[in-house]
């Protein structure tokens, strides 16, 4: 190598020069770095929003099926692990499409959105509400054993049975109820052969 360039290169100023351009890529590589992490978890959030919102259903609400299935099957776990009781009460919305098609849409918007908010106001902030079906509600009731649930379905059913349309006229709304209860002797059941048994049993009773 020439001797006068490492002379050069050697130089305290060029030196200098040099340690500073290094400390300069190392710092903005670091600023890369940051900022992409900075980017991914900005991803990982909306990813987490977008999810939440698609767990919910927008016209009543209530969580949708997928997000009733993690929820139960967690509760599920827990309770074989350390005991305890729930109940999932269903209820099903009798003429569904003859409404729809008498009324139209918006009235059907706002039939559902008055379900929701009934419902809300009527049962405990512990339990929890799904939007099972197009026409179909459940509602996840924390340590509730199945003989109090005619209560809670009674009240239910005399809050929603008379709906208000839009023009002020009100129309009187059937449902199918039926109900199961989990425990912790029912540890062979899973998730699925529980919700087909409870809806099996949708013809237990009208309100």
């Amino acid at each position: 190598m020439n001797s006068a360039f490492i002379e050069r290169f050697l130089h305290p100023q060029t030196f200098l020069i040099y340690g500073f351009g290094l400390l300069i890529t190392s710092m903005l590589g670091g600023n890369i770095q940051h900022e992409i992490r900075r980017m991914v978890n900005q991803i990982d959030l909306l990813k987490q929003e977008v999810e939440q919102f698609v767990a919910i259903d927008t016209e009543t609400f209530f969580d949708n099926a997928q997000r009733m299935e993690i929820e139960l099957q967690r509760e599920m776990k827990r309770i074989d692990r350390y005991g305890g009781k729930f109940t999932v009460l269903f209820f099903e919305l009798d003429y569904y499409k003859e409404f729809l098609k008498a009324y139209g849409q918006e009235e059907m918007e706002h039939l559902l959105k008055t379900i929701g908010e009934k419902v809300s106001n009527n049962l405990r902030l512990s339990d929890k509400k799904f939007r099972y079906s197009e026409n179909k509600f459940a509602f996840f009731l924390i340590e509730t054993p199945k003989e109090h649930v005619d209560i809670v379905a009674e009240k239910l059913a005399n809050c929603l049975k008379i709906h208000q349309l839009k023009n002020g006229k009100t129309v009187t709304l059937n449902f199918h109820v039926s109900y199961g209860e989990y425990n912790s002797e029912m540890k062979e059941i899973n998730y699925k052969n529980f919700i087909e048994e409870i809806e099996r049993e949708t013809v237990f009773y009208d309100l």
